[in-house]
């Protein structure tokens, strides 16, 4: 089962469709079976019943998540953060949460295969983004994007236009 952690202000709030709804219809489409909990609901019985972990986006205003303990994160092989949940990677993993605020498409030059190409044009909305935690490696320029192991962080939004990003790394 695929764990997909709804990091929107509320449960069931209008922002899960814009920024969990697509990420569980992907995974979906995928042939996967997904259970979608959201972060103040995430206890241990769900964290170890989870072959994977997907950390959603949220809208920039969003931030009380930051404020939630997400050590356990630490204890997945295969953890994939998008934007917000990867400011909740970064963070479980030391690294710092920076104020950048980017809205709108940007050209990004990749350098993992999990991108399928060189250069994509990947859609961004946040206020907040990362520093590099230590053991991770930048897998993107122009905006941040990490990796250690199979446990990834992209800050753009891949369910808008690359949806074969979260395909690939469903396939690693």
């Amino acid at each position: 089962m695929i764990l997909i952690v709804d990091l929107c202000w509320k449960k069931d709030s209008l922002s899960s469709e814009e920024f969990v709804k697509p990420i569980e219809r992907i995974v979906k489409s995928d042939g996967k079976s997904v259970r979608v909990v959201h972060y103040s609901e995430i206890n241990e019985p769900i964290v170890s019943q989870a072959e994977a972990v997907i950390l959603c986006g949220t809208a920039v205003a969003d931030n009380d998540f930051l404020n939630h303990d997400f050590s356990w994160i630490k204890r997945k092989e295969k953890v994939f953060g998008i934007c917000a949940g990867m400011q909740v990677i970064a963070k479980a993993f030391g690294g710092e949460i920076i104020n950048k605020k980017e809205i709108g498409m940007t050209e990004i030059k990749c350098n993992d295969g999990i991108f399928e190409k060189e250069k994509l044009s990947v859609y961004q909305l946040h206020g907040n983004s990362t520093t590099l935690p230590d053991g991770f490696s930048e897998i993107a320029s122009n905006c941040n994007a990490f990796k250690k192991g199979k446990i990834y962080g992209i800050q753009f939004h891949p369910e808008v236009r690359n949806e074969h990003i979260l395909i690939n790394w469903l396939k690693l």
